[in-house]
């Protein structure tokens, strides 16, 4: 949260790694929870790598030659249309460019114990 707070301009999305939902019926995930912290002002994407349970609320995307889907949820954006963006996205891989260069910086940060 400090480090949206701290964002230098307002904030229109924000994606993490992992599900918004982690039931057909709404039970809240991560995403959920932090669109709540946020005050249902900005939308949360899902972005996880691995298929949750017995999944079938996710929108499956499959980005460049690989064959393994993303699996996309969202709360405060349509989840079609943030399965769009995320297919979009740029970088050939599997995972969009910038999704993956933010998970690199932030397991770099966790290894080397800072907490800025």
């Amino acid at each position: 949260m400090d480090l949206i707070d701290r964002a230098p301009m307002p904030i229109s999305a924000v994606i993490i790694d992992g599900y918004v939902w982690l039931s057909a019926d709404g039970k809240p995930g991560l995403g959920a929870h932090l669109h709540e912290a946020l005050g249902r002002s900005v939308p949360v994407i899902g972005v996880a790598k691995t298929k949750f349970g017995d999944d079938t609320w996710s929108i499956p995307v499959v980005r460049g030659a690989s064959e393994t889907p993303l699996f996309i949820t969202s709360v405060g954006i349509d989840q079609s249309e943030a399965a769009a963006h995320i297919a979009k996205m740029k970088g050939e891989g599997r995972m969009p460019k910038l999704l993956s260069s933010a998970d690199r910086r932030a397991r770099s940060v966790l290894s080397n114990g800072a907490a800025s």
